[in-house]
């Protein structure tokens, strides 16, 4: 029951907040998602959510980052709008969200006209943001072209903040931004801060929501981190290879971290904050008192079943698709190929049938569980 529970507390945020879906869309979703997991030939019926990393580049340096390893490189940087305007064509009779991250999406030039792009084929759309690069003009225009939602990284206290962005004075302006989004939007976009839970914040979680509440924002969002124990880590990449030899550059991304001497700590102090601000803030994912111990465990366990897969992709900025942020798994290239042959194409639906008979170690920790 605690699951069903915790899984309609999760829908609910995505429908109110990050208008992942509609009502109407909701409903089908209760008949068609579970139809779709029980074919035998891993095939998905609709696309609900997809992910563009509009760019790769980015003006801060978070510590517990698990996209480092993609972003400031060289090459394809940035999604060519053209391109992603012919895949919003392609997916729009689905009426997917549309999320806009990266990388640091304000760092483009363009980020209006890629908000108006997907506002004119009318989906929803949202944005991932640090908040440093934005000013009244460029929020009074988002506001204009029918933003949906934007989620402000608000990771510690003043010193804190700026210590994990490597970033100065990173705190300052983040909250410039995110009380001038509050007082000039309207009620239609909501404004959203996340923060993912790690050592430099965990004794701050209580200030950190007192802060957030206090801005006026719609959401407070904290976010479990997305690790791998030294243990887990061994074996991740090692099975996803085993799991899928055509794709010889497959591995697990999530960063390393021991957990073991501090684990006590982590379910103690989440345990009295979920306590202290209960419905006030959100969680990601929201777990059970016996999912929260497995998470801060050296060996994650869970009984979850993975539904991201059948409803969403990442999209890189050169059009290589991925299943999700933790598995680098190149599904194919959707600018080269197309969106629906790569959606239905060999590689996702060989992925989908092998999720089918279990979680990856690589899975461990996902906030899409």
């Amino acid at each position: 029951m605690s699951g069903l529970i915790n899984l309609a507390k999760k829908q609910y945020v995505n429908y109110r907040y990050f208008k992942a879906y509609t009502i109407p869309q909701f409903l089908r979703e209760v008949i068609l998602l579970p139809w779709d997991m029980r074919r035998d030939d891993g095939r998905s019926s609709r696309v609900l959510n997809l992910a563009l990393f509009v760019t790769l580049r980015c003006n801060a340096q978070c510590a517990m980052c698990n996209l480092s390893e993609l972003l400031n490189r060289q090459g394809d940087a940035d999604m060519p709008l053209d391109r992603m305007e012919r895949l919003l064509d392609e997916v729009a009779p689905h009426r997917p969200g549309i999320i806009l991250f990266g990388g640091e999406p304000f760092v483009r030039k363009d980020i209006v006209e890629l908000v108006q792009a997907v506002k004119k084929r009318k989906l929803p759309v949202g944005l991932f943001t640090n908040g440093l690069l934005l000013n009244e003009d460029l929020a009074q225009r988002l506001i204009t072209e029918g933003l949906d939602y934007i989620a402000f990284s608000l990771q510690g206290t003043r010193e804190v903040h700026d210590r994990i962005l490597a970033a100065p004075r990173a705190y300052d302006k983040m909250v410039a931004n995110i009380e001038r989004f509050v007082r000039t939007r309207p009620r239609r976009t909501k404004v959203i801060t996340h923060t993912t839970i790690c050592d430099h914040n965990l004794d701050d979680l209580e200030s950190l929501a007192e802060t957030a509440l206090g801005l006026g924002v719609d959401l407070v969002r904290f976010g479990h981190p997305t690790f791998y124990s030294p243990e887990e880590g061994a074996v991740s990449t090692q099975a996803l290879k085993k799991a899928f030899p055509d794709d010889p550059r497959i591995h697990a991304t999530s960063w390393i971290y021991d957990v073991k001497e501090k684990a006590d700590h982590y379910i103690e102090r989440i345990t009295a904050f979920q306590r202290a601000f209960g419905r006030r803030v959100a969680f990601t994912p929201v777990l059970s008192a016996e999912e929260l111990r497995s998470w801060y465990s050296p060996r994650f366990r869970s009984k979850r079943h993975c539904l991201f897969a059948w409803r969403a992709l990442f999209i890189q900025p050169n059009g290589d698709a991925y299943p999700c942020e933790s598995i680098s798994h190149s599904l194919g290239n959707v600018f080269e190929e197309g969106f629906f042959k790569v959606w239905n194409g060999p590689r996702y639906t060989s992925f989908r049938k092998a999720l089918k008979k279990g979680l990856f170690p690589a899975c461990a920790r996902c906030c899409k569980l």
